[in-house]
């Protein structure tokens, strides 16, 4: 009475057309477009290995840097003035230190 009818009509027939492939649209890529936001494989596990060299390189680093040996020169007062040099790894701990 208001029309619906008609408008049920209309979408059956829309329905009809694409289903009996009359018109059927193609979808062309463009070359042009970024697309570096996109998920790779190949970009993933590029990344994946310089992430792992990296954290290896920063492993070997915090290695060097623990075998370090520091020269602690320290002095203290009882009455005559007392100088003296320690040698100790960047790693140790300071109970070693004072050993």
């Amino acid at each position: 009475s208001f029309g619906a009818d008609e408008e049920l009509d209309d979408n059956d027939a829309d329905a009809n057309d694409l289903s009996s492939g009359t018109k059927t649209k193609t979808i062309n890529k463009n070359p042009e477009v970024d697309t570096s936001f996109l998920p790779d494989q190949e970009r993933e596990e590029h990344a994946k290995a310089e992430k792992e060299r990296l954290r290896k390189e920063w492993l070997d680093r915090q290695a060097a840097m623990k075998e370090e040996i520091l020269e602690i020169t320290y002095s203290y007062w009882d009455g005559t003035g007392h100088r003296r040099t320690v040698q100790c790894k960047k790693g140790d701990t300071v109970a070693k230190f004072l050993e």
